[in-house]
Order: C-alpha cells, then sequence, then structure tokens
C-alpha cells in the first residue's frame, strides 16, 4: 500500500507544483485588475491622472497619483508623481508573489524594460495607457498577458502564447 502512495504522490506532486505557481501567477494579474478599478475610480473621483507602478525588479505593484500641477514637485526622481507618506495605505507596493515576475511590458506599442518600474496612467474620463504587461513563473513556463484598453481603460487576463489573444485566462 505504501508503494502504491509513494508512485501516486511521485506523479501527482509535479502538477501540484505547477498549479500552485500557475495560482501565483493568476493572483498576480488579479492584484493588477484589482489596482486598475482602483486607479480609475480615484482618478474620476479626485480627477487627477491616478497610475498603476509595477516595478519588475522589485517585484511589486503600487497606486501613485499624479502631483497637482499647480504644486511645486516634491520628488526630484519622479516630478510628474505627488511623493505620498509610507502611512497611505493605497498606495503601499504589494508583492507581485513568490516565483512571478514581469516579463514584458509595452505602454501605447513601445517596449518597455521589464526590470524598470513601468506606469500606466488611468486619467478622470476612464481613459488609459495602452499597456499589455506580461507575468511569467520563475521557469517561464506559465505566462499570463495584463492588458489595459486605451479608451475605457478596462482591463483583461489572457493566455499570451494563445493564438486566440481575446481569449481570457483560466
Amino acid at each position: 500500500m505504501a508503494l502504491v502512495a509513494g508512485v501516486l504522490a511521485a506523479m501527482v506532486g509535479p502538477r501540484l507544483a505547477g498549479s500552485r505557481e500557475h495560482r501565483r501567477l493568476v493572483d498576480a494579474g488579479r492584484l493588477l485588475t484589482g489596482l486598475a478599478r482602483q486607479a480609475r475610480a480615484r482618478a474620476a473621483s479626485e480627477g487627477r491622472t491616478h497610475l498603476v507602478v509595477v516595478d519588475g525588479l522589485e517585484g511589486t505593484a503600487r497606486l501613485a497619483r499624479a502631483r497637482d500641477p499647480l504644486a511645486p514637485p516634491s520628488d526630484p526622481e519622479q516630478p510628474e508623481l505627488e511623493l505620498l507618506e509610507e502611512e497611505t495605505g493605497w498606495a503601499r507596493p504589494q508583492p507581485l508573489g513568490d516565483g512571478v515576475g514581469l516579463v514584458e511590458a509595452w505602454l501605447d506599442d513601445e517596449a518597455q524594460d521589464p526590470l524598470a518600474p513601468v506606469a500606466v496612467a488611468f486619467d478622470r474620463h476612464g481613459e488609459a495607457t495602452s499597456a499589455r504587461l506580461v507575468l511569467a513563473t520563475a521557469g517561464g513556463d506559465d505566462r499570463l498577458a495584463f492588458v489595459v484598453l486605451p479608451v475605457t481603460g478596462l482591463t483583461t487576463l489572457f493566455d499570451p502564447d494563445r493564438a486566440d489573444l481575446g481569449e481570457e485566462a483560466p
């Protein structure tokens, strides 16, 4: 009986590990989708552009707010953004997940460095930067694309390796 259990564990173990990696990847995609929804809602309610900033090097995503054009820059490295206090809960960086990284980034049809921070902007009218961010597991076997439609600011997740790009990911 122990032999049968050992053989079953050897066969099923790798599949379970793969499904855990896939789950982390989908969770990261859902995190980005949630942040995009928050950015759209905040931009509409405050009348100021909000951004989803994905840092491929740090493996995090966060919300940011565009600086009031009448206020002086508070961050010399990013003068277009308002420097927020660490206590601002909605702007805290959130991890993409263990073993999940940004491997491709496109903004307005231009390739971006996936290791540099990538910012997707949402304005007060609901429009957004056209974006396609591809996340992958550490092994690179599993990939998920996060896409932002520019006119509506709506997002979708799908498998970037499928022929039909409109097919949503499970």
